[in-house]
């Protein structure tokens, strides 16, 4: 969080309070959360919940949210680095504008009365953009535990109706 406040222009807030869903699950919070909004307003937020899991609860943009580790048990081959990794690839995507948000109907039945989606992007190979390897999720409300990961539909939205989209712009840097 201190290298993404040095590099982009955004307001950095640490204190509690800042996202009561992000919070309401810490008994007692080990540190304040941190929220960075970028100045400018059509860039995607991020704010981080420490928990004493230990772990931390992410929000990205206004639905988007994930918890890292994602489990935390014995039988799931999570390791710290992996969940770094993917709380990178995730935090680059977002400050990179390759990421969107949505709220609507579902088009694909087994989702159920899903109503909100996220879909990111990055390219498989860093020197080419050519090859890009998307990630979407779907979800009942704004929490992770009922989200379906999906890859490979970057072309296809998986709404019949929605409701509000959000294409989120890349963070600007500091000047």
């Amino acid at each position: 969080m201190d290298q993404l406040h040095e590099t982009y222009d955004v307001e950095r807030i640490d204190r509690l309070g800042i996202d009561p869903q992000l919070e309401q699950s810490k008994s007692e919070a080990p540190r304040p959360t941190i929220r960075l909004k970028p100045r400018n307003r059509r860039a995607a937020t991020i704010t981080i919940a420490f928990s004493s899991f230990p772990g931390i609860h992410a929000r990205f943009g206004k639905w988007t949210t994930d918890t890292y580790p994602g489990c935390g048990c014995d039988a799931c081959d999570e390791t710290a680095e992996t969940e770094i990794e993917r709380l990178n690839d995730m935090i680059h995507n977002v400050t990179r504008g390759r990421f969107r948000e949505a709220r609507g109907e579902p088009s694909i039945p087994q989702f159920g009365k899903a109503w909100w989606a996220q879909e990111n992007w990055a390219p498989t190979n860093l020197r080419s953009y050519k090859n890009l390897r998307s990630s979407s999720s779907y979800g009942r409300g704004a929490s992770s535990a009922s989200r379906v990961n999906l890859n490979g539909i970057r072309n296809r939205w998986p709404f019949r109706k929605t409701v509000q989209e959000i294409r989120w712009d890349p963070w600007p840097l500091r000047g």
